[in-house]
């Protein structure tokens, strides 16, 4: 199965969504805090998986 990673024209992603969290796993990844923010991802993606 092939999969085109380019938008289609109707399809596009909001620039706020791809800015937005990219700020701010930046900004924990400078505190320190990158440990957190994996954690956080794990646990997120563990919930979704388990609500779909």
């Amino acid at each position: 199965m092939y999969f085109s990673i380019t938008l289609r024209h109707n399809q596009k992603v909001p620039s706020r969504a791809l800015v937005v969290p990219g700020v701010f796993g930046f900004v924990f990844s400078l505190t320190g805090e990158g440990d957190l923010i994996l954690a956080m991802a794990v646990v997120g993606a563990t919930v979704y998986y388990a609500l779909m």
